[in-house]
């Protein structure tokens, strides 16, 4: 592994390491891998890779992205023709991204938190993805039903809210506890993970209720070859 750049931002130490084997780039931020994409800047790690199939599934016209880090997946959406904005409270970032992860000069990206720039922007999203950490956590206020309202508000027709959500065992109840925000929001949500292997994150998927899309969602997965799927969530306390 070879160390092609160390940077001390505001947020905490960055690091990117190259792979010797692959040519493969790995962007760290603390001791927390937050991307890690080939040499074209298409991602290896699973997670991402199910978010960008999910996504496709939905066949977005735009998403927003809130956390970029090495851009992977707005790298991704933005190949396979979405309009994407990314926004990220360390510019450090983008310029990462951009030398070393391939992220596309046309994706839009925004410095800035990125719950007060859903409130502030206008637009309405077919995709909002929130995929936001202060090296291994998610910062609290995301945690909260108020980002979730208010992403709520900014969906357009048929709109999803993903959110990927680290888990320290595969019967962590954080994804069914975000999930109980969702509905509070009004909304479906179904619970994604790996059905191969563990790898620490599922996605929590939600919708407006009865959305086609979304209890279409399993056999799309299936039909494109990744391993996730997904299940009801667990009822509160």
């Amino acid at each position: 592994m070879d160390l092609v750049e160390r940077r001390e931002t505001e947020f905490g130490v960055i690091r990117v390491e190259r792979r010797r084997t692959d040519g493969s780039f790995i962007y760290m931020q603390g001791t927390g891998v937050q991307s890690w994409a080939d040499a074209t800047g298409e991602s290896l790690l699973r997670y991402v890779l199910a978010a960008c199939r999910i996504i496709e599934a939905r066949q977005p016209a735009n998403a927003l992205v809130i956390g970029c880090a090495g851009g992977s997946l707005p790298t991704m959406l933005h190949r396979r023709g979405v309009a994407v904005t990314t926004v990220d409270v360390n510019p450090h970032a983008f310029d990462l991204a951009t030398r070393f992860f391939h992220l596309p000069l046309e994706v839009e990206c925004r410095v800035g938190d990125g719950h007060e720039f859903l409130v502030r922007d206008t637009r309405c999203w077919d995709v909002i993805m929130l995929d936001a950490y202060d090296g291994e956590a998610m910062p609290g206020h995301f945690m909260a039903g108020g980002f979730l309202a208010d992403a709520a508000r900014r969906l357009g027709p048929g709109g999803w809210i993903i959110v990927n959500v680290v888990i320290e065992t595969p019967d962590d109840v954080l994804p069914d506890d975000i999930a109980a925000l969702m509905r509070q929001c009004r909304l479906d949500a179904r619970i994604y993970g790996d059905a191969e292997m563990f790898e620490g994150n599922c996605l929590v998927v939600a919708a407006a209720p009865g959305d086609c899309g979304l209890r279409r969602l399993d056999s799309a997965l299936r039909a494109a070859g990744c391993p996730y799927r997904g299940r009801v969530p667990r009822p509160g306390d």
